[in-house]
C-alpha cells in the first residue's frame, strides 16, 4: 500500500431533504446555492434505521448525501485527464446501512486512478412504502440512487471525474438495487458498467409482488393510525399476510384512490421514528423475513423505475446490455446461519418448525405457494430426509445456495441473451477478518456474505480494530488482486491484474475463483456447483406455473440450462414438483 493522498469531500447533498410534503415522493433536485465555504469533512446524516446492536432508532429523514474521494495526481499531464468514476451502493436488506466514510473508505481502491463516490438512499418504509398505484408508487430509495447518478453526471467534472465513464457497484440489497437500475432503460447514460456483489434482482427478497405488498403497506398504515376507521375491515388484526392467488381480483373491494390520498396525507404527518418502529411488527420468526419493505413494480409513469418483473425484462432482452462483474462468496448463508452457530436453542427452534419458518428464514415466503413441498424437497436434498440431525455445514450450504441460485440464474440468462461480457466469480478466500466476528468472538466459520468487501474497503479492519488483528501478507495480496481487477474494470471494462490468469466471459461457463482456503491463489474454474444449482433450478421452476397469468419463468431455453445431469435429483422430488406452483410475478 502506497498511502496515497486522497481528497475527501463528505456530506454533499444531492437532493432536497425528503421531509414533510416531500416524504413518500420522488427525490427533488438540489436547487440551493452556497454563499460561503461548505464544511465537507463530515459524513451526512444516515437515513432513519434501527441500530440492532443498541436497539435504538438512529438517523434522520434529511439524509440524501454523498461522499466523493479523489486521488492526488502528481503528474501535471495526468491532471488534465478526467478520471473514471466508481459509485458504490451499500447493502443492508433495504433497512440499514449508510455511506459511512470510516467503513467505505478509499484506502485500497484509490491506490488506482479512479474516483470513488458513496451515497445514502432512503430505507425501509420511508424509502419503499407504496399504495402500488400513482398515489404512492414506492421505490423512492431506488429513485434516490438514480438522482445521485444524475447529480454525478452534472457535477463530477468539478472533481476531475469523467461522466462518460461511470461504474455502479452494489453489495447485497445494494447489488439488487444496482441490478434493477441496470435493467432499466431510464438509466441510459447514467452509468456504463456495473458490479453486483452477493445478490441480484432475481433474489426473491428484491421485488415484492404488488398485490401482497399493498396489503403489507396498508397494515403499516393501520398500525400508525392512518387507515380510516371505516376501512379497518379491509385488514383484519390477525391476518397472516400470505398471498392467496384465488382472491387476487377481489382484494380491497370498493377501495378508492381518494382513500389512498387520505392515507398518504396522514402518513406524511406520522413521526418518522414511529414509522420505523412499526416496521418491526412484520417479523414472523426472530427478525425474519429481513426484507419486508423494498422495491415493487410500479404503474408506468415518467419517473417509474421498474414496471415489469426483472425476469421478464431479462428474458425479453430488454435489459441494458453493458459489461458486468457478478460475484458471490463461498458461504453466503453464514450471514443468517451465524445465529444458529452461537445459539443452539435458535437452531433447535428452526429445525422443530422447519416447514413453517424456512420460507421466512430464506426470504422465499413471497415466491412459494406450497411450503410443505418446498421444505420437504430441501430436507431431502440437504439433510438426507432428517433435518433434526442439526448439521450446521448443511444448513449453511442450504442458505448459501438459496442466495447463489438466483445470482447464477442472472449470469446464465444475461451472458447468453446479451452481447456484453459478464464476468462471474466465486470469492472463497478465508482471510484474517470475517463478518462472523459480529458474534463478539474473532472466530471465522467460513467466507461469509460481505467478507469480499473487506478487500475493496477496510470495513472489517475498522469495525473490529479493538481485536488488535492486522492484515497478513496473504490478505494484502488479495487486496491487491481485487482492487487491481475491479479498478481495471472501472477504467477499461475488462477486469485484469498482474500475474493473474485472464478472466473469461461466462458464456462458456468458466468463472474466476478468488482464493482457496487461506491461500490468495486465484484460478479459472468451470461448472459452478452443478448438482446444487440444478436442484434449485428444478425446485423453483415448474411447467405447471405456466398455466397462471403471472409466473416466475417456465423451463429455460436448452442452451442455458445449468447442467444436464438428470440424476442430480431423485425421482421423488420430481414427482413432488408436479404439485408445486411457484408464483413469482404479479400484475
Amino acid at each position: 500500500m502506497r498511502n496515497r493522498s486522497v481528497a475527501n469531500f463528505l456530506g454533499i447533498p444531492y437532493a432536497l431533504p425528503p421531509v414533510n410534503d416531500l416524504r413518500f415522493r420522488s427525490p427533488q433536485r438540489w436547487n440551493h446555492t452556497w454563499t460561503k465555504v461548505r464544511d465537507a469533512t463530515v459524513d451526512g446524516q444516515k437515513c432513519i434505521q434501527t441500530n440492532k446492536e443498541i436497539f435504538k432508532i438512529i438517523g434522520s429523514e434529511d439524509c440524501l448525501y454523498l461522499n466523493i474521494f479523489v486521488p492526488y495526481i502528481l503528474d501535471n499531464q495526468q491532471k488534465s485527464i478526467k478520471l473514471p468514476v466508481l459509485v458504490f451502493v451499500h447493502g443492508g436488506a433495504y433497512t440499514v446501512g449508510s455511506s459511512d466514510s470510516n467503513l467505505y473508505a478509499p484506502d485500497y481502491l484509490l491506490e488506482q486512478d479512479i474516483i470513488l463516490v458513496t451515497l445514502n438512499y432512503r430505507l425501509s418504509a420511508l424509502g419503499f412504502f407504496s399504495t402500488t398505484n400513482q398515489v404512492a408508487p414506492g421505490n423512492y430509495g431506488l429513485k434516490d440512487i438514480k438522482m445521485a447518478l444524475e447529480w454525478i453526471q452534472e457535477n463530477i467534472h468539478s472533481f476531475s471525474g469523467n461522466p462518460e465513464s461511470v461504474t455502479l457497484m452494489g453489495h447485497s440489497s445494494g447489488a439488487a438495487a444496482t441490478h434493477i437500475l441496470a435493467l432499466s432503460k431510464k438509466t441510459e447514460g447514467l452509468f456504463h458498467r456495473y458490479i453486483l456483489q452477493g445478490s441480484s434482482t432475481l433474489n426473491p427478497f428484491s421485488i415484492h409482488p404488488p398485490k401482497r405488498y399493498r396489503q403489507v403497506c396498508l397494515k403499516l398504515a393501520k398500525l400508525v393510525g392512518c387507515l380510516l376507521k371505516k376501512d379497518n375491515d379491509i385488514i383484519t388484526p390477525n391476518e397472516t399476510l400470505i398471498f392467496d392467488p384465488t382472491t387476487e381480483d377481489i382484494l380491497y373491494p370498493g377501495y378508492k384512490i381518494k382513500t389512498d390520498e387520505e392515507i398518504m396525507k396522514c402518513m406524511r404527518t406520522v413521526d418518522a421514528k414511529r414509522l420505523e418502529v412499526m416496521t418491526h411488527s412484520f417479523s414472523v420468526w426472530k427478525s425474519h423475513p429481513l426484507c419486508n419493505f423494498g422495491p415493487t413494480l410500479e404503474d408506468d409513469s415518467e419517473d417509474a423505475i421498474i414496471t415489469m418483473h426483472p425476469i421478464k425484462i431479462i428474458k425479453a432482452g430488454l435489459f441494458r446490455d453493458i459489461p458486468a462483474i457478478i460475484q458471490v462468496t463461498k458461504d453466503e448463508g453464514l450471514v443468517k446461519a451465524l445465529d444458529l452457530f452461537i445459539n443452539p436453542d435458535i437452531e433447535y427452534e428452526l429445525m422443530k418448525n422447519f416447514e413453517e419458518y424456512l420460507p421466512y428464514f430464506l426470504d422465499y415466503h413471497e415466491v412459494i405457494s406450497n411450503a410443505t413441498v418446498f421444505a420437504s424437497a430441501i430436507q431431502d436434498f440437504y439433510f438426507g430426509g432428517n433435518v433434526m440431525l442439526g448439521l450446521m455445514h448443511n444448513i449453511t450450504e442450504m442458505l448459501s445456495d438459496s442466495i447463489k441460485w438466483p445470482v447464477i440464474r442472472t449470469v446464465l440468462y444475461q451472458s447468453n441473451l446479451g452481447n456484453a461480457s459478464i464476468y462471474f466469480s466465486l470469492f472463497a478466500y478465508e482471510g484474517t477478518f470475517s463478518n462472523t466476528f459480529s458474534s463478539g468472538i474473532p472466530v471465522t466459520y467460513g467466507v461469509s456474505h460481505g467478507d469480499e468487501l473487506n478487500y475493496l474497503f477496510p470495513i472489517l479492519n475498522n469495525k473490529y480494530k479493538n481485536m488488535l488483528l492486522h492484515n497478513t501478507e496473504s490478505d494484502i495480496t488479495m487486496i491487491n488482486i481485487m482492487t487491481e481487477m475491479w479498478t481495471s474494470f472501472v477504467i477499461n471494462g475488462i477486469p485484469k491484474a498482474w500475474l493473474i490468469p485472464a478472466w473469461p466471459n461466462y458464456r462458456d461457463h468458466h468463472f474466476m475463483r478468488f482464493g482457496i482456503d487461506r491461500s490468495p491463489e486465484t484460478v479459472v474454474q468451470a461448472d459452478f456447483l452443478p448438482d446444487r444449482m440444478e436442484f434449485w433450478e428444478k425446485l423453483m421452476i415448474n411447467e405447471s406455473a405456466e398455466s397462471t397469468n403471472d409466473v416466475f419463468v417456465g423451463e429455460p431455453p436448452e442452451d442455458i440450462l445449468i447442467v444436464n445431469n438428470a440424476n442430480a435429483i431423485d425421482h421423488r422430488l420430481t414427482v413432488q414438483l408436479a404439485s408445486l406452483v411457484i408464483i413469482f410475478i404479479y400484475v
